[in-house]
């Protein structure tokens, strides 16, 4: 028995996902052998069990599982009088909890009345993580409301929740009481698992037995039984996902800097970089000179911070200093003395020290927390931060938790060998294509040390981790200035020479989920961890190209991913507002959506480079990139940061590379695609205003012939989807029994996207708000203003200009949001004025923010002129040509009273939200 449990206290420090099955049980005494044969069979740890119909008069013992305990909330009504039974039967719940697991019961009440939920709490205790578990009977035609209130007023001390039971509502009807629980706990922050009907009769199947949790991307292996479990309801299994194991020692190989010198490492770096043979001749040269550049400075760090293997402990916290160290030992004797004297007074001075002890310790904790979240001087910094803290959860899980290294390498070898290799044969005909008439050309120009200490400095955030030639950023952050012109130097031979180092094409992949639960590799996306010298320098590259394209307008005027000024939000005001000049002129919009399968990755390098030939890129520009492009290969990491072998990589672009996205842009923006096309990314919108008779005779045959010129060899369409839209009148004159399409019907009130716009806010909202409920309780007013400011206004800024319109009863569902955020901020009860802390934080309604947003776009594009689709929107200043005085406002005087205006415009914005 004491090695079975000593396995079990194990099993529980170990364990990532806790086993929980639901179940309305018809009596536990009457079906106790099968509740223990099904818990033994799913080794669960919780059971939630309702209609127990346990009564005061049953023990423990006579229900008791071994190895498990019972917590139980029974009914202890006496029958009336004469009654064949001492207590009135039925209802009750009850939970089988492991032995192994540390809990404690929060709510059990007797239950004393009859037609009230009945519902028991329970608090488990995994690595330091609180996990609540509620388990719930509700009579039928009873609302939940007291099971509700209870998790409201105690949801915040939990990272995980998990409510259970027999709610006795019918989710599959759309009636009132189902579709308000919906509301209730989604604005909760609860997620209900899909597990359709759970109570079989010989009349109707019904969705009664109910689980709700906190996130729903932990739930894992969920199962129903195939029959049902006790008299007519099913059982419900699924493993809910508690949080990585917090490991107290991990063995790490590290270089150590304890007694690192940055003033000798950075004298004898200075000795042996003069000592490189200089200049530079030659591909070979260079490639030798760069490897003599890594070669210094690995052995100089092999000097002055050696490779080592450290344990990382826990840190002790910060904030607890050696005077409260101390205050605790002294509260700790003086705790002793009082229980060995039993002396009543010194007890009670014993609780006033721990009571003020413990208000200092939280004190200098926040204060902590709010100098260091202050001294983040730029987001990326504010967001590391906030990721250390806990407080920024990560959206999908890696993939290697889902699939091996060596699956998901064959998996992205297969796609990045979708092409063969762009051989030089190949690359002389396409130098010997003759070029489009462009007054300029483009050639890689030399770098300046200048340039290249600016690039280094600029992907200081971005380079992370360890880099494959040994030379991390993080390494030489005390010495850039001495790097940046000897790297300057050997870059420029390489360009001279139009070839791209070796060494920097070899790359580790570190996959990412594009959904929660990935189920094929073909969900997850692989981002390379290029060498941290090579970034530096392939950003100086993408300047170069970047300038060359956008200063002589060579993309396509509605590509609106990856350029400066252009924004997602700007393409869909385009969009909208296309769509709503069609319907003023009385037609109806055909709106093609598609999407590129794997775009970055299947490029085809010989395309990509005829596509640049046909931009005037000289011969020279083209060799250095076929030299980036070709010759690439790479490896995944899996979590030990053991790498796959290495494998040849001859199409794409390698993604998290700075010239990934202006190769994509130059290249996709070459494709034969129809005139009204908005693009954005790897994604395309296609607007077309059609007359009604052109649509009424056939749409799809007109998307099917310009389909023939959107596929191409990039990757060909992923998928794609079309509707119509315009204005209800026209629509219902049409026949709307045509197959292919979805018809929206855009009012003047544009109630449908607003209505998506609301379902959008609410869940990102309450979502984040109930994470930095549960995380963040500690932190003072200001610290959860910055992160409701970091983590919550975004919601409501996201392309909020698109949505100006909106209906004013959907415009006070966003201002109680945001009420929402601000009573979280101060503390707030739920009937307390908003309206002085709104002001005092500074912050603008809903419709205000909108406003503010709308103006500032128009600001940019005005200034900018771009981007130009919007810019052709706005209306142009006519100047008369017979003014009997010339103009005596300059036009930067002009630009100066704009900004003033806009200035006024915003204050008078601000005051209209205080009042």
């Amino acid at each position: 028995m004491a090695d079975l449990r000593r396995h079990q206290a194990l099993v529980a420090e170990t364990r990532t996902h806790l086993r929980v099955a639901q179940a309305n049980v018809y009596s536990v005494r009457k079906n106790f052998e099968l509740i223990e044969r099904q818990t033994a069979a799913l080794s669960l740890d919780v059971f939630s069990t309702c209609e127990t119909w346990l009564t005061p008069d049953i023990a423990d013992g006579d229900v008791a599982i071994p190895g498990y305990s019972l917590v139980r909330c029974d009914r202890g009504l006496l029958a009336p009088p004469g009654s064949r039974n001492k207590w009135v039967q039925g209802g009750g719940v009850a939970c089988y909890i492991r032995e192994s697991l540390k809990f404690k019961t929060l709510h059990a009440p007797k239950i004393i009345t009859v037609g009230t939920p009945e519902f028991l709490a329970v608090e488990l205790m995994l690595h330091g993580r609180p996990t609540l578990v509620v388990s719930v009977y509700s009579p039928e035609g009873i609302f939940p409301n007291n099971v509700l209130d209870f998790y409201d007023s105690i949801c915040h001390k939990y990272q995980r929740a998990i409510i259970a039971g027999d709610f006795n509502i019918n989710m599959l009807s759309q009636e009132y009481d189902p579709n308000h629980l919906r509301k209730v706990t989604e604005a909760c922050g609860l997620s209900l698992i899909p597990s359709g009907p759970t109570n079989h009769t010989a009349n109707a199947d019904t969705w009664i037995d109910l689980i709700f949790v906190d996130d729903a991307t932990g739930v894992r292996g969920f199962q129903k039984s195939q029959v049902p479990f006790a008299d007519t309801h099913d059982l419900l299994f699924f493993e809910y996902f508690i949080g990585e194991i917090s490991v107290a020692c991990k063995t790490i190989t590290t270089r150590r800097f304890s007694n690192f010198n940055k003033d000798d490492f950075n004298r004898q770096l200075i000795e042996k970089l003069n000592s490189m043979p200089f200049p530079i001749d030659g591909a070979e040269q260079a490639e030798s000179a760069l490897n003599n550049f890594n070669s210094i400075i690995i052995d100089l760090l092999d000097i002055h911070a050696p490779l080592g293997t450290l344990q990382r402990r826990r840190r002790p916290a910060p904030w607890f200093t050696k005077t409260l160290r101390d205050r605790c030992r002294a509260r700790d004797k003086l705790y002793a003395l009082a229980r060995r004297l039993g002396d009543v007074a010194m007890l009670a001075r014993y609780r006033e020290v721990r009571r003020v002890l413990r208000r200092d310790i939280k004190h200098a904790r926040e204060q902590h927390l709010l100098a260091d979240l202050s001294a983040c001087t730029d987001d990326a910094r504010r967001w590391s931060y906030l990721r250390g803290l806990g407080l920024v959860s990560v959206e999908h899980r890696s993939p290697l938790e889902f699939f091996s290294s060596q699956e998901l390498s064959r998996h992205y070898s297969s796609i990045n060998n979708a092409h063969p290799l762009c051989s030089l044969e190949e690359l002389q005909n396409i130098i010997d294509t003759p070029s489009s008439e462009l007054e300029s050309q483009f050639e890689f120009e030399p770098v300046s040390p200048t340039q290249m200490l600016a690039a280094l400095r600029s992907m200081g955030h971005g380079a992370r981790g360890r880099s494959l030639d040994g030379v991390s950023f993080s390494y030489l952050k005390h010495s850039l200035e001495i790097v940046a012109p000897y790297l300057a130097e050997i870059f420029n031979a390489f360009i001279a020479s139009n070839s791209y180092p070796m060494s920097w094409k070899r790359s580790t992949i570190v996959p990412l989920s594009k959904v929660a639960k990935p189920a094929s590799p073909s969900q997850t996306r692989p981002v390379a961890n290029l060498p941290h010298m090579a970034r530096a320098c392939d950003i100086l590259l993408t300047q170069q190209m970047s300038s060359y394209l956008e200063s002589r307008d060579l993309l396509s005027p509605r590509q609106s991913g990856f350029r400066p000024g252009y924004s997602t939000q700007s393409a869909l005001i385009k969009v909208t507002e296309d769509m709503r000049r069609a319907i003023e002129d009385e037609k109806v919009t055909v709106l093609v959506l598609f999407d590129f399968k794997c775009a970055f990755d299947t490029i085809n390098h010989a395309t990509l480079l005829g596509r640049l030939r046909e931009l005037n890129f000289t011969t020279g520009a083209l060799r250095l990139l076929h030299s980036y492009l070709s010759g690439r290969s790479q490896a995944v990491i899996d979590g030990d940061g053991v790498a796959t072998e290495f494998v040849e990589c001859t199409s794409g672009v390698p993604q998290g590379s700075s010239p990934a996205p202006v190769l994509f842009t130059a290249y996709i923006c070459l494709v034969s695609l129809p005139t009204s096309m908005t693009r954005s990314g790897a994604s395309a919108r296609m607007l077309r205003p059609c007359s009604i008779g052109l649509v009424v005779a056939d749409c799809a045959s007109t998307l099917r012939r310009h389909r023939r010129s959107w596929w191409h060899p990039t990757s060909g369409i992923c998928g794609w989807t079309s509707a119509l839209v315009g204005h209800w009148w026209w629509m219902a004159w049409l026949c709307l029994s045509r197959r292919g399409f979805a018809t929206w019907v855009l009012s003047s009130r544009a109630t449908w996207l607003g209505l998506l716009t609301l379902i959008k806010y609410r869940r990102g909202v309450h979502g984040v708000l109930h994470r930095l409920r549960a995380r963040a309780r500690i932190l003072t007013a200001s610290v959860r203003s910055m992160l409701v400011s970091s983590l919550v206004l975004p919601h409501f800024d996201y392309v909020c200009a698109v949505f100006r319109s909106l209906p004013a009863q959907l415009d006070i569902r966003l201002r109680r949001l945001l009420n929402t955020a601000v009573r979280f901020i101060y503390g707030l009860p739920r009937d307390a004025a908003v309206l002085p802390y709104i002001e005092r934080l500074g912050w603008l309604t809903p419709s205000l923010r909108r406003d503010y947003f709308l103006g500032m776009q128009v600001q940019r594009t005005r200034l900018s002129g771009r981007p130009s689709y919007l810019a052709d929107l706005l209306p142009v200043r006519r100047v008369s040509t017979r003014a009997l005085r010339p103009t005596t406002v300059e036009a930067f005087q002009q630009g100066e009273d704009f900004d003033r205006d806009v200035r006024e415009w915003i204050q008078d914005v601000r005051n209209q939200n205080v009042e």
